[in-house]
């Protein structure tokens, strides 16, 4: 019952940044060590080397600690996780707010909310459909607002509604600016040419 920063709010704050300068990171596994907890509890801890490129080629070189525990077989990935967290959360000093001092790995216990209303079991049922995500998260493909194209420009047939020489002069124009390439602005020539020898039948 208390909130924590999960790797993927890292991700999503440097995700964008990253992708606008030409920053990328590669991953390397120097050490693991597991050994078991309980019956069926795996305890693993693990070192990782971070290699942070920039645009120019240049590199950067950070070692991570992770450490974690899972009853079956994602102790290595929880460890790789938590690494990856805070290289990310350290190394580019991200900002956080109040409600995430509460972390995953601090015995910090918060109270859990009173009992809710009607009203806002109701909300809740109606948020059961959507998607959870961090309020910090940056937004993902399925939830990004539909875009929409503009209408891409029928210049065959503009060319043989053409009235006039001017007006398929002025499509021709247009096709040309757009960059249609030359077979396509030779079938206009021949659509100019079919019509031209219409009009002198």
């Amino acid at each position: 019952n208390y909130s924590f920063r999960g790797v993927d709010d890292a991700m999503s704050a440097m995700a964008g940044p990253m992708r606008n300068h030409g920053c990328f990171l590669v991953p390397e596994v120097l050490d693991v060590k597991q050994r078991p907890r309980g019956e069926k509890g795996t305890h693993t801890n693990l070192t990782m080397l971070y290699r942070i490129y920039g645009p120019a080629g240049d590199c950067l070189l950070a070692k991570m600690p992770g450490e974690a525990m899972d009853m079956a077989d994602k102790s290595v990935n929880k460890a790789m996780s938590a690494a990856l967290k805070y290289l990310l959360f350290w190394v580019f000093m991200i900002p956080v707010d109040a409600r995430s001092i509460a972390d995953s790995d601090r015995d910090t216990y918060v109270e859990p909310d009173p009992e809710p209303r009607p009203q806002q079991r109701q909300q809740a049922r109606q948020q059961r459909g959507q998607v959870r995500r961090s309020r910090r998260a940056e937004p993902g493909p399925w939830e990004q607002p539909p875009q929409q194209r503009p209408a891409r420009r029928d210049y065959v047939a503009e060319a043989q509604a053409a009235r006039s020489p001017e007006e398929f002069a002025q499509v021709r124009a247009a096709a040309q600016q757009a960059g249609a390439p030359a077979e396509f602005l030779a079938q206009l020539d021949q659509i100019a040419a079919e019509k031209r020898a219409a009009a002198q039948r």
